[in-house]
């Protein structure tokens, strides 16, 4: 399957670059990518796929880290049930859950813009399997999207603390993220 997109974001504040690729055909959408930063003090590599059904809900996702000496594994499913595993173990906590949202890459932002199908002043509030970075670990996240305009949204997370406009492309895909991530290339 070829990709339907490439994007090469930058996050110029930590540093970091990411290349993503979007693939769309008729059984699967999927993201897979490479994120370049620092981790605490090292050099770290962090390498992902994310799938989703047709609806754009999450249905599995795998996350390989490299940073110094290192390196960790997530291979994460989700069931039509809602039950949530990480490495075969059930993550009860996340039972239900619709999204993942990778704290390093603005990627999975895309998944609920896709599956929320929001109009002009809309908004929609869930929570999401959030991969919090750097801490890398698994939490739940309150989360808000409201369409401004066509292609902006404001996003926001922990009840308000946090919030950013996102802008996105022809494919409701990120390619603006607040002042943090920026798309600098696409094809």
């Amino acid at each position: 399957m070829q990709p339907r997109r490439t994007i090469l974001w930058e996050f110029p504040k930590l540093p970091a670059l990411e290349i993503s690729r979007f693939f769309e055909d008729k059984t699967e959408k999927k993201f897979e990518g490479v994120v370049l930063t620092v981790l605490t003090t090292a050099p770290a590599e962090l390498r992902y796929t994310v799938t989703v059904d047709d609806n754009w809900r999450t249905r599995k996702a795998v996350v390989d880290l490299r940073s110094g000496n290192r390196t960790d594994h997530w291979d994460v499913t989700v069931n039509s049930d809602g039950t949530w595993t990480c490495n075969g173990v059930v993550m009860d906590e996340l039972h239900g859950l619709v999204d993942i949202d990778l704290g390093f890459s603005p990627c999975t932002n895309t998944l609920p813009i896709r599956r929320l199908h929001l109009e002009e002043g809309e908004h929609a509030s869930f929570t999401a399997a959030w991969l919090r970075f750097p801490e890398l670990r698994f939490e739940r996240l309150d989360q808000q999207y409201t369409r401004l305009t066509g292609q902006r949204y404001r996003y926001e997370s922990g009840r308000g603390r946090f919030t950013a406009e996102l802008e996105v492309d022809d494919l409701g895909i990120v390619t603006t993220y607040g002042d943090f991530w920026r798309r600098r290339s696409a094809g």
